[in-house]
């Protein structure tokens, strides 16, 4: 099983890019997504929200995570990436692709997690780009730049699909 961090800065295209994955690659990949959520008192699964939304795109399990509550078809109070991952491994266990939207701080020093960048320029991904968990790609459509540091920049989504869906498969790095 892979898990792939998304990360970016806010309204930087990491659900619509996570949604296009999903899309994609769920007809042939059991995938799940995680969210993380930064303040509480949010509704889970209502139409138009990120879960809802990545739901409906095809995943069989979306797990959203905020500081107050958990959601997979329930509610509790606490946020732990380390349990959602768990959860999916036991609802679950023919997941071979677990997709994380966010999780920055919590993942940039884990190398075991993949990440790829979303980003809308080259100074985000400079800001986006510290950490010991050296990025498996980039994706910036509206970057020129191939690559940053020996990171693969993406501008085109089949490409990144492409790349992911090669990782999941064992073709890839």
């Amino acid at each position: 099983m892979y898990v792939i961090a998304i990360t970016g800065r806010k309204k930087s295209g990491k659900t619509t890019l996570i949604e296009e994955i999903v899309r994609r690659l769920s007809p042939q990949i059991r995938i799940a997504v995680i969210k993380h959520i930064h303040y509480g008192g949010i509704e889970f699964d209502t139409k138009g929200t990120d879960t809802w939304r990545i739901k409906h795109a095809g995943a069989p399990v979306v797990v959203g995570v905020a500081p107050d509550a958990f959601f997979l078809n329930a509610s509790i109070n606490k946020q732990s990436l380390e349990l959602a991952l768990n959860i999916i491994k036991i609802v679950n266990p023919e997941i071979k692709l677990i997709l994380l939207e966010g999780f920055y701080s919590q993942i940039k020093e884990q190398k075991n997690i993949k990440r790829i960048i979303v980003a809308r320029s080259i100074e985000e991904i400079n800001e986006l780009i510290n950490g010991k968990n050296k990025p498996l790609a980039i994706f910036c459509p509206n970057c020129i730049d191939k690559e940053i540091n020996k990171i693969p920049i993406y501008n085109n989504i089949n490409d990144i699909i492409i790349k992911i869906e090669k990782l999941v498969k064992g073709e890839g790095q």
